[in-house]
């Protein structure tokens, strides 16, 4: 006899020892292999991440260099900053400069200055001007008085002694403040010229204003 011929049942476990010791040559790992899956834009790693093994995590931030204006900081409490954001004295209506003023703390000195060719005043403290705005002064058959002077007294609800309102009363003069005999700084209409008896009216939140910061002895100069 020629020895028997394999059959394809003898054969089966000579071609799984083959295979398992193929595997065994490549070095085939106990976990099974991972599928690759193409990068896309579901799968792609944000490049602020690196591989870490089993995950990923993020590299540190880029520090800003010298010189650089971006800061990886909030600057809301940067004093600078803070400055820069208040809005001037002079942008703001005169209710607002009223609030902003009228809470400074006490000035050393006060003093105000009237033009009256310009009917503005500006008011300053400590020498610096603090706000400036418009006034009606006394109408030319009847002029304000020009000169240096002083705040000679004060009263919020004053009413005048010589002239009368529309309705026959004595007109009022509130926030007023003595500054020359009969002549007198208070609120009152400006119409944009000289119109008054002789004294110098204010915008109502001016004339709080400066009625709140001045004091009996202020320097109070009126010139042409």
């Amino acid at each position: 006899m020629g020895g028997l011929k394999p059959t394809e049942s003898h054969m089966m476990p000579i071609r799984l020892t083959l295979i398992l010791l193929a595997a065994g040559a490549v070095g085939c790992s106990s976990e099974p292999p991972r599928e690759a899956l193409p990068e896309t834009a579901e799968t792609a790693v944000d490049p602020a991440y690196r591989n870490a093994g089993e995950g990923f995590v993020a590299l540190p931030e880029e520090q800003p260099e010298a010189g650089d204006e971006t800061t990886a900081y909030s600057n809301a409490d940067d004093p600078a900053v803070e400055r820069s954001a208040v809005t001037s004295i002079e942008a703001m209506s005169p209710r607002q400069q009223y609030q902003s003023i009228a809470a400074r703390p006490e000035a050393e000195s006060r003093a105000l200055q009237f033009s009256l060719g310009s009917q503005t005043f500006n008011y300053m403290e400590d020498g610096e001007l603090v706000v400036s705005g418009p006034i009606a002064s006394g109408k030319p058959s009847s002029p304000t008085p020009t000169g240096n002077f002083r705040i000679l007294s004060k009263d919020k609800d004053k009413e005048s002694s010589k002239y009368d309102n529309e309705v026959g009363t004595p007109a009022w003069m509130p926030y007023s403040m003595q500054f020359h005999g009969n002549y007198f700084l208070h609120e009152g209409y400006l119409p944009g010229h000289a119109a008054s008896h002789g004294c110098i009216r204010l915008g109502h939140d001016h004339a709080r204003l400066l009625f709140k910061r001045m004091k009996v002895g202020d320097q109070v100069v009126v010139s042409k």
